[in-house]
């Protein structure tokens, strides 16, 4: 829980909300998102590479729990990657299609 509400507050904290359009609203969410990507997933990374050994190799109490963390976090990871900014762009109104239809 610990690193997915971290996660989640890195995120929407690195979107500066900008109110002079739409458009720039769309690429701050886009940047900010990509710009997080890399250190929630080195986090993540971690934590799951490092109780692989635990959940192969551990007693009968420790095999299981190894798992469920390294599930729980891998679906709370990409929960956070992936909802936190569709949950913002739907709260603050923000549409997509106008970003990609001026940028092409």
């Amino acid at each position: 829980m610990g690193e997915l509400a971290i996660g989640s507050v890195n995120i929407l904290s690195s979107y500066e909300r900008p109110s002079t359009s739409v458009i720039l609203a769309a690429f701050v969410e886009v940047t900010a998102s990509l710009y997080r990507m890399r250190p929630i997933l080195n986090t993540a990374a971690t934590t799951l590479i490092g109780l692989i050994p635990l959940s192969l190799n551990g007693d009968e109490m420790w095999r299981p729990m190894a798992n469920v963390i390294i599930f729980g976090l891998a679906f709370s990871t990409l929960l956070s990657l992936v909802l936190c900014p569709i949950l913002y762009s739907v709260f603050y109104k923000i549409n997509f299609s106008q970003y990609k239809t001026d940028h092409e």
